[in-house]
């Protein structure tokens, strides 16, 4: 599998066999998560129309829903609210289907079990069919240039700590190339991480270089 920051065009809350971690903590940017393990995935609040996905590179799965339908909210805190109340009518749908779908205690992210290849095609249809019902997502409204020179400072000490640890990190675009690409590709030191790291070793680098 293979970790992708989606922008807006094409936000999608398709879970694959596993999902990747987001987070809805300000300022930050859309969280990183390993590809290879059930995760939680959350609303993005600061990074508002993105998302992270698990693209699965298996011949023959099924294509994924279209993304959802967003709207933005007044402010982060707003789209924090709204976005909890979005996500437990979307893991609701999908729980009363009997997938393996759990909805965190704080009620904002989820977790996706393992479902195998050959259910993916029903689950993409339930997954289409639970986006329509749960209605509009939430999207907060873009950062203010301080919350970008804040998250981009904080982003190249995470490289620099990681880079520490042992593993070799893209190197950082400008201040203004990392803003002009924030919602089509943003630069996040965690997706250099191979995509074959270890869910233990994953957690032990959040706890070294936690993500901001």
């Amino acid at each position: 599998m293979k970790l992708l920051l989606i922008g807006a065009a094409t936000l999608s809350l398709v879970a694959a066999a596993c999902r990747p971690a987001a987070t809805d903590q300000a300022p930050t940017a859309a969280t990183a998560g390993p590809s290879n393990m059930e995760t939680t995935v959350t609303p993005e609040t600061v990074i508002p129309q993105s998302t992270a996905i698990a693209d699965v590179d298996q011949p023959g799965l099924a294509a994924p829903p279209p993304p959802p339908v967003t709207y933005v909210t007044a402010s982060i805190e707003e789209a924090a609210v709204e976005g909890r109340a979005w996500f437990r009518r979307y893991t609701q749908c999908l729980i009363d289907g009997d997938w393996p779908v759990t909805l965190n205690a704080e009620g904002d992210g989820f977790t996706v079990g393992s479902i195998p290849f050959d259910q993916q095609e029903r689950f993409f249809e339930a997954d289409r069919e639970c986006m329509a019902k749960a209605g509009p997502m939430p999207v907060a409204p873009p950062p203010t240039p301080e919350e970008f020179a804040t998250l981009y400072d904080a982003l190249l000490a995470v490289a620099e700590c990681l880079e520490n640890e042992g593993y070799a990190i893209d190197p950082a675009p400008s201040l203004e190339v990392f803003v002009d690409t924030y919602r089509t590709g943003p630069w996040h030191p965690y997706l250099s991480l191979p995509d074959d790291l270890s869910p233990a070793e994953w957690k032990r680098l959040e706890r070294v270089c936690p993500q901001p």
